[in-house]
């Protein structure tokens, strides 16, 4: 009795062992594949370094970030005309051309050219740094008088205007070193503050030779001391500066233009004309 009681003991301990022999193979050859996996993933990572998440690309196609570009307005071969009265005059009182992307002392820049019949009045470069757009640079007629805004060691920067999310009720203030140039030999770099401050045009404020927007955002703009800066713009998201007071100048009475016509260029014909 006890021989039998011991064979099937040792029977039932085989069974078991027999029947616990493939779960534990199967268990093994698992653990074999998830390590070649993670081998891999380790691999493809380069070396188990993480990766980082550099969020939304940036559409740099017209420019350099083209979204932001098209709420300014600064797309390159778009033509604002303006006009210095309430209707619209022939030819236009003043133009604004959109020129191409070009790199100034290492910072990408596009150029507004402001002309009256074709000549050279004013010029502005400007920059967009993480959407905000940032005037760098200011020159004067065919003079070679400018103001350019840059750091105390001397790199551009430029003084900020908009984000793309500006709205009424909001103040940007800018400490930049002004780098003055007066022709042929005259240079002067004067500390500067450069504000601007934003309310809610209406009623007429929205009202141009182009038509009436239903709403905007009107930029005061304040520079000590002056260097032929802008008193006011309005500024439309989506379409540009509709209105812009300004003496075209380093000094002179600041005239209002208001926009009359926007085109591209070259199909929308000569800018300014």
């Amino acid at each position: 009795m006890r021989a039998l009681t011991a064979r099937l003991k040792s029977g039932l301990f085989n069974a078991r062992v027999s029947l616990l022999r493939p779960a534990a193979a199967c268990y093994v050859r698992l653990m074999r594949s998830l390590y070649v996996v993670v081998l891999g993933l380790v691999a493809c990572s380069g070396g188990g370094t993480p990766t980082v998440d550099a969020g939304p690309m940036v559409d740099t196609s017209c420019g350099f970030d083209c979204a932001a570009q098209q709420k300014y307005g600064l797309i390159a071969g778009r033509c604002f005309e303006y006009s210095d009265t309430n209707v619209v005059v022939d030819p236009p009182a003043l133009a604004a051309e959109v020129l191409a992307k070009r790199d100034v002392e290492g910072v990408e820049v596009m150029d507004v050219a402001y002309t009256r019949t074709g000549n050279p009045v004013m010029r502005d470069l400007f920059t967009i740094v993480n959407g905000e757009l940032k005037l760098v640079r200011r020159e004067f007629g065919a003079s070679g008088t400018s103001v350019a805004y840059k750091d105390s060691t001397g790199k551009l920067t430029g003084v900020k205007w908009l984000t793309p999310t500006t709205g009424a009720g909001e103040n940007f203030s800018t400490m930049t070193e002004a780098d003055v140039i007066f022709p042929p030999a005259a240079r002067v770099t004067t500390t500067t503050t450069y504000r601007v401050t934003t309310n809610e045009p209406t009623g007429t404020d929205l009202r141009f030779p182009i038509g009436t927007y239903d709403a905007g955002v009107r930029l005061i703009l304040t520079e000590t001391p002056d260097h032929g800066n802008d008193s006011r713009r309005t500024w439309v998201p989506g379409v540009g500066f509709v209105m812009l007071t300004s003496p075209l100048a380093t000094t002179g009475p600041k005239l209002e233009y208001s926009l009359q016509k926007v085109k591209d260029t070259p199909d929308g014909g000569p800018c300014g004309f």
